[in-house]
């Protein structure tokens, strides 16, 4: 990718006063024990909360008929993230929709695209292609979605996944056992803080042509 530029958050204040050399180093820190970072993203300066493995369920309210829906949030090392990704992806096994997401700065979207009817042997290849970008980008977010039963797999910008409706995925927990992943009820991810996302100079590049593989259009 090409070089890598900050894009700060609002309302930062453990990165205040620092010199962007400072921010730099600090984002360029990749290793937090057994927990590398892809990249995309950089806790806060004074690491009120570390990086780790595991993942948290928490029930979350739907915003259209407020009935209550399993959601589940996983933290997952570089070394492992993308291929559990992909294996929650397969374990669909079905015609899906996907979501491509560009977010010009944080929590401001960029561009949209979406494909519909997609199988997943066709997804998958597509995905892999676009590994370095899906995994390194900290301002690109793809999401998996299919109808009945009802899932949703999402890769966001801050390289946690999160599933609605985990329970219709097949062997989820045996999936979890495979990559050492354990459930920590207490555990808190890298959003519940401050942090900063880095991308890179041809990330809109890269996005349009991940929604040209994809046949994906606007939405």
């Amino acid at each position: 990718m090409a070089q890598d530029n900050i894009c700060r958050n609002p309302e930062t204040p453990s990165f205040c006063g620092l010199t962007e050399e400072e921010i730099s180093t600090h984002c360029r820190t990749k290793k937090y024990g057994d927990f590398t970072l892809t990249g995309a993203v950089a806790p806060s300066y004074d690491l009120v909360i570390v990086p780790e493995n595991g993942f948290r369920q928490k029930p979350t309210v739907c915003c259209c008929c407020g009935c209550t829906i399993p959601f589940i949030t996983i933290s997952a090392s570089k070394e492992i993230l993308f291929d559990l990704f992909l294996d929650l992806v397969s374990a669909l096994n079905s015609v899906v929709d996907v979501v491509i997401i560009l977010y010009e700065n944080h929590n401001k979207k960029s561009c949209e695209r979406r494909r519909d009817d997609i199988d997943i042997a066709t997804l998958l290849s597509i995905l892999q292609e676009f590994e370095e970008n899906l995994l390194g980008d900290g301002c690109l977010e793809v999401a998996v979605a299919r109808e009945i039963p009802p899932v949703e797999i999402q890769l966001d910008d801050h390289k946690l996944i999160q599933i609605w409706h985990y329970q219709h995925i097949p062997n989820f927990i045996e999936l979890m056992t495979k990559y050492g992943l354990k459930e920590k009820p207490e555990m808190y991810f890298i959003t519940e803080a401050e942090h900063v996302h880095s991308s890179s100079e041809d990330s809109e590049k890269k996005f349009y042509e991940l929604a040209s593989r994809l046949s994906a259009g606007e939405i």
